[in-house]
């Protein structure tokens, strides 16, 4: 199977790592507006109730990444 996604954002990568993992015969390409190299100086945010989802409908991919997740409890939205 060949795949085009568009779009190097975590949703992105995240569809392209799981058709990868789950269908290791297919052929993934991601096309991306911006140059390799460019960030944006933010990460990524997973709320309480993302995460939920992640633990049930991809443990393995949740304890590869909560090594590097950083939390905060004292978030105030204005």
């Amino acid at each position: 199977m060949k795949v085009n996604i568009l779009g190097g954002g975590p949703a992105g990568l995240y569809a392209a790592y799981r058709i990868r993992r789950d269908l290791p015969n297919s052929e993934v390409q991601v096309f991306e507006q911006n140059d390799a190299h460019t960030t944006f100086g933010f990460g990524v945010v997973f709320s309480d109730k993302a995460l939920e989802f992640l633990r049930a409908g991809d443990s393995e991919t949740l304890d590869l990444i909560t090594a590097g997740l950083e939390s905060w409890s004292d978030i105030e939205i204005n």
